[in-house]
């Protein structure tokens, strides 16, 4: 989840990019056990990298893909993000896949 609103100003919204870029080095993608997803709030949230956006694929496209993310510069809409993460994100996880948390 980043946080791509005004409040964060455009020099630590990089700074999320290059967290989360850090972060799914480790995972490596291009094995079919690893996924991640990407959701984006501002005034609205999105969810502009899903678990199957990348799924066999290898960390550089994901992290142009994550270079990518628009930085929308709107009010802070957590609730927005939640609400998403909550109905969307997680209707393409495996079914077989042990789930964490």
């Amino acid at each position: 989840m980043m946080d791509a609103s005004g409040s964060m100003g455009s020099a630590h919204y990089r700074k999320q990019k290059s967290f989360v870029k850090s972060v799914v080095r480790h995972l490596r993608l291009s094995s079919p056990k690893s996924r991640a997803a990407i959701l984006v709030f501002s005034d609205t949230a999105t969810l502009p990298i899903s678990l199957t956006s990348f799924t066999g694929m290898n960390g550089r496209n994901f992290n142009s893909a994550v270079d990518a993310l628009p930085f929308y510069k709107g009010r802070t809409r957590i609730d927005k993000a939640l609400r998403l993460a909550a109905t969307n994100l997680f209707k393409d996880a495996r079914s077989n896949a042990l789930k964490v948390g």
